[in-house]
């Protein structure tokens, strides 16, 4: 490997190109604040793709996280919805040096408790301290269930309709090509998993186990030759006996 310059292309799934910058050194630098607002799943460096390690996937999910957030002057006008991805946002966000992903969640956890004083809003919706799997499911309250025999799957093909919203999936776990990135298949449909580094449980499953996972949709990821609709675990456990 060695550096190379050129005009490098974030481009999307349908081959449009999203932004670009030339790059110096083997770099190219891109503003923050535009990326997290479309969907982009490929790199091209002049007329070739440039693959992304897993590593680096799930960096820029974090980068990309941070650039979606609100500013904390901006949650009081946001819906109890927006609240929950503005959390999903803020918590993987903190796993960039320097991001403003921690006051964010403290600012997310002030707006909820101003809400539950002040017109009764469930505090659950922005991040509560969730103790087990039925903690979370009621946190959450997913209303996708999608597994290969289930009637819903065919909504994994449009994963940017699914961004920010609560979904059990179950499957089984096919491999884990990084520490925080997990493949989860669902019969034919392979889905990716971001697997936070400050969860509260351990995603310490072996390959082969089948799985429920309570997850958060992120849209659309590609890694090297796979294109996957990609989600962010929020808890998961063997699947109950079927």
């Amino acid at each position: 490997p060695r550096p190379r310059d050129g005009r490098l292309e974030l481009v999307d799934d349908h081959g449009a190109v999203r932004a670009a910058a030339d790059t110096r050194d083997g770099s190219a630098r891109f503003d923050a604040s535009g990326l997290g607002h479309f969907a982009f799943g490929r790199f091209r460096l002049g007329d070739r793709e440039v693959e992304l390690a897993p590593e680096g996937a799930a960096a820029l999910e974090a980068l990309r996280a941070c650039a979606g957030l609100s500013s904390p002057e901006a949650l009081a006008a946001l819906p109890a919805a927006a609240l929950v991805s503005q959390m999903e946002f803020a918590r993987a966000c903190r796993a960039v040096a320097g991001s403003p992903g921690a006051l964010t969640v403290a600012a997310l956890s002030a707006e909820g408790e101003r809400r539950a004083a002040e017109a009764g809003a469930d505090l659950a919706v922005v991040g509560p301290r969730l103790e087990s799997f039925d903690d979370a499911l009621a946190a959450y309250a997913p209303r996708l269930h999608l597994s290969a025999e289930g009637p819903d799957l065919e909504k994994l093909a449009r994963p940017d309709e699914l961004v920010g919203q609560a979904v059990t999936l179950t499957g089984i776990l096919a491999e884990r090509p990084a520490a925080r990135l997990a493949v989860l298949q669902l019969g034919p449909t392979p889905v990716f998993l971001f697997v936070p580094a400050d969860g509260p449980w351990a995603f310490d499953f072996a390959s082969g186990t089948r799985l429920e996972v309570l997850a958060v949709g992120m849209g659309r990821q590609t890694l090297g030759p796979r294109s996957a609709p990609q989600f962010r675990a929020v808890w998961a456990r063997p699947a109950p006996a079927r």
